[in-house]
This record gives C-alpha cells, structure tokens and sequence, in this order.
C-alpha cells in the first residue's frame, strides 16, 4: 500500500507524467481497483480480478 500512496502524492514524478496525459482519470482508476483487490487480499476475502485498462 505504501509503494501506491508514493505514486500518487507529491512529489511522485509518475503522478506529474500521467497528469500531463489525458488518461490520467484511468490511470488513477486503476489504482483504485488495484488497492481495492489488494485490501480485499489482505482481509483473507478473494480479491476479485482486475480489468484490463
């Protein structure tokens, strides 16, 4: 969980890049589903699979 809350706070360099992109909304929801499987991992549930983007 750290590793994707560096990639999306100041000063991420990747957040800056994907923010001068127009896919910056998908990017960003993608990290959505991704924390979500991993919570849901972690709390001994099933994580369920991840879209393709």
């Amino acid at each position: 969980m750290q590793a994707l809350d560096r990639v999306v706070t100041d000063p991420s360099e990747l957040m800056e890049l994907w923010g001068e992109t127009s896919k910056d909304g998908s990017w960003r929801a993608s990290l959505v589903q991704i924390r979500t499987a991993l919570l849901t991992a972690s709390s001994g549930g099933t994580a369920a699979p991840l879209a393709p983007s």
